[in-house]
């Protein structure tokens, strides 16, 4: 099942169906290989559930925050592992893998070292125990203008996370705006066909605003590693730092660019 509602039926069978094909998808992943693709779309579709689940946070209080939690455990079981491998992938948007040798040497051994097989059967093991309790989550009671509602919140979080960064720019502001942007992201594509002028239009711009701030903040954990790794590094730490702290200024400047397009309003009408 796709990842957004459909117009023509029943919004609580939805939720639960929606929920359950990301599961399965996971479990797949996991099954299949268990290396850094199907780590990344575990977390991936952990995410999802959680902002599906947001939408009608306020409906259902108690049964979110056990699924809140649940998923944020099960994202975390492999989360090491997935921020070595970003880190990888944005030292090769850098600068090709000749360049930097010990630093690429460097992340390969803590990846070799992070290798989790126990981990990977945690992870399904908690997969299965979260799709058992989806068929009961009591969701009878909810109807299209629970979804709205829950939009409009994920709107103003974003908007108020976009805000506090103009105010003091930080990595956990940032990180917090990265969190609520995607949440944002998630909503409008659940809600992508049933507002396609209002909602739909705003998910190309919004998908963008997470890559840019995902690659700002797996710069910002590499230059974490390269301060901390520094003496293993020698003539490559301060090459590597300049470019990074260049890298973030351009990416910060594409931030700016879409939040400014996309949060302006204080208040967002479907």
């Amino acid at each position: 099942m796709s990842y957004q509602f459909q117009c023509d039926s029943p919004f609580p069978e939805q939720i639960k169906s929606i929920a359950q094909a990301e599961v399965t998808a996971a479990n797949g992943y996991l099954l299949r290989n268990g290396g850094e693709t199907a780590v990344h779309e575990l977390r991936k579709r952990c995410k999802k559930i959680r902002a599906l689940l947001r939408l009608v946070r306020p409906q259902i209080s108690s049964t979110f925050q056990r699924e809140n939690t649940h998923y944020r455990k099960l994202a975390n079981t492999l989360a090491h592992t997935r921020d070595l491998t970003a880190l990888r992938i944005a030292l090769l948007g850098l600068a090709p893998p000749h360049h930097f040798h010990r630093l690429h040497h460097l992340l390969d051994e803590l990846i070799q070292a992070e290798q989790n097989h126990s981990a990977v059967q945690a992870a399904l093991k908690l997969l299965d125990k979260g799709q058992i309790r989806i068929p009961s989550w009591p969701l009878e009671q909810l109807g299209w203008h629970d979804a709205e509602a829950g939009y409009l919140r994920g709107y103003r979080k974003a908007a108020s996370a976009w805000r506090k960064v103009r105010r003091h720019k930080n990595a956990n502001r940032l990180h917090l705006l990265r969190k609520r942007a995607k949440d944002h992201w998630y909503q409008s594509r659940l809600l992508r066909k049933r507002y396609p002028l209002t909602v739909g239009e705003r998910c190309k711009s919004l998908k963008e605003l997470g890559e840019v701030l995902g690659n700002w903040r797996d710069l910002h954990l590499l230059a974490r590693l390269v301060i901390t790794q520094g003496d293993k590094l020698q003539s490559e730490f301060g090459t590597v730092l300049k470019i990074i702290r260049h890298r973030q200024s351009l990416l910060m400047k594409k931030t700016e660019a879409l939040c400014g397009a996309l949060f302006s309003k204080p208040q967002f009408k479907i």
